[in-house]
């Protein structure tokens, strides 16, 4: 196997609902996690959800409110983690402009999500669209 190295700047820029989103690791690549580079401003962030992957959100600048389950809204700031298990219905919004984090995946594709969300869900979103494509890559809007 050969080793993967990447650079922010030779990445594609995402935007899903709102929030930029740059792969620096997907499955595609022939990595085992996807890790995304996160950016948004205030208010942003996606709905409620659960899906067949973990997610693991580690705060580089600003800060989001986590929802997990019932657990939450938890405020996580700059320095601080936490981890969704696969399944378990999550959401988040940004609690500041200019809030920057890295997006963990474990093993699901969820690059070929982001970008259909990408090409086919404009600003500002429409519900239906981000549940149609939602659906199409195994994710459940709502609990």
């Amino acid at each position: 196997m050969n080793a993967i190295i990447t650079t922010i700047d030779d990445t594609e820029e995402l935007t899903v609902i709102g929030e930029t989103m740059r792969p620096l690791l997907t499955n595609e690549m022939g990595s085992s996690v996807e890790i995304y580079d996160t950016a948004g401003n205030e208010g942003m962030g996606p709905p409620p959800h659960h899906h067949a992957w973990s997610e693991t959100y580690v705060i580089l600048e600003g800060a989001i409110d986590l929802v997990i389950g019932d657990d939450g809204p938890h405020r996580l700031s700059t320095g601080m983690a936490a981890h969704a298990p696969a399944g378990t219905t999550h959401a988040y919004t940004i609690a500041a402009d200019g809030t920057r984090f890295l997006t963990i995946l474990s093993t699901g594709n969820g690059h070929a999500f982001f970008r259909q969300m990408d090409a086919e869900v404009s600003m500002p979103p429409d519900v239906a669209d981000i549940v149609r494509v939602a659906g199409e890559h195994g994710i459940t809007i709502g609990g």
